[in-house]
């Protein structure tokens, strides 16, 4: 074997201990959260959240962060779990809970009561609340959401929104329940849900708002383009990132067949080096030979067996 092809499995190897971590170490995913808003008449709500956990090793505690947002919350539960505790501090009421879990999968409900969920604006009744916030250290397989209004509301005056993932969907499926999901929730992502309504005397409990809904309507037509840019920025940069390779690709292929081999100085040329920039660019360079080796073998390949 040439010093050539000997360095494929070194980089081979240092590229999946870099991705994967400890291969024997213990590990946890979530891969789905079911969550459902029950609006109450006098403008509170009361959330359930179930979610699946997958444990691969043993695990004995979880918590969670709710970002309360001037809100308040009360009557806090976990099922499934041994005990819990839950206390408030700097805005925000973070949960922990106990159990025993070793490579077994789990199902935990965490319910609370939020005692002043629906705002009063001037014109509409609104339900705001982050039901995901930025603090999950793991991402999410899929996150499904129902939020069920207290009353029957006209098909044109209900009005739902989400904010976080760029791939989620919402589903007014009825006049009083919406629909909210995404799938492939990235960790310290959140996951946030806006539902417009009429508004009722009943709300005794509810907060008092300054927007209407023309301003509100607004503020989410900003959101969404500036969502639609940032979806926008994303996809040109994967297209420029597979139109480099495919460009070298193509130009490392003209040269084998026009040439027969590459020679040493094309070699060393895209061979990994250390740059001021670090490891980052150091992993690309790392990358891009690697790239090189494997066409490299593969029209060498071609060639012999014609």
């Amino acid at each position: 074997m040439t010093k050539k092809f000997a360095i494929f499995p070194v980089i081979f190897g240092t590229l999946l201990f870099l991705f994967t971590g400890k291969v024997l170490a213990k590990d946890y995913s979530i891969p789905s959260a079911t969550i459902t808003v029950q609006i109450n008449k006098d403008g509170s709500a009361n959330v359930t959240e179930e979610r699946r956990y997958s444990f691969d090793g043993s695990f004995s505690w979880a918590d969670e962060w709710i970002p309360l947002d001037s809100h308040q919350i009360k009557d806090v539960s976990v099922r499934g779990a041994t005990s819990f505790t839950a206390t408030e501090e700097s805005g925000k009421v973070y949960i922990k809970w106990y159990y025993q879990a070793y490579s077994e999968d789990k199902t935990f409900t965490v319910s609370y009561k939020i005692t002043d969920a629906v705002t009063n604006h001037k014109d509409i009744s609104e339900f705001y609340w982050k039901l995901i916030g930025d603090e999950w250290t793991k991402g999410v397989g899929s996150v499904n959401v129902k939020v069920i209004l207290p009353y029957d509301a006209p098909d044109d005056q209900i009005w739902a929104f989400g904010h976080g993932p760029l791939n989620g969907r919402i589903n007014i499926v009825s006049n009083n329940s919406v629909y909210f999901n995404a799938t492939n929730l990235p960790s310290e992502t959140f996951f946030e849900v806006r539902v417009l309504f009429p508004t009722n005397a009943s709300f005794i409990n509810a907060e008092k708002g300054s927007g209407t809904l023309a301003s509100i309507l607004e503020e989410e037509k900003s959101f969404g383009e500036k969502t639609k840019r940032t979806s926008m920025v994303f996809t040109i940069g994967i297209l420029v990132v597979l139109g480099f390779f495919l460009f070298r690709t193509i130009v490392w292929v003209v040269r084998f067949y026009k040439f027969g081999s590459f020679t040493e100085a094309e070699s060393q040329s895209i061979r990994p080096k250390k740059t001021k920039n670090g490891c980052i660019d150091y992993l690309l360079s790392a990358l891009n030979f690697m790239f090189f080796i494997v066409i490299s073998d593969l029209l060498k390949r071609r060639c012999n067996l014609e």
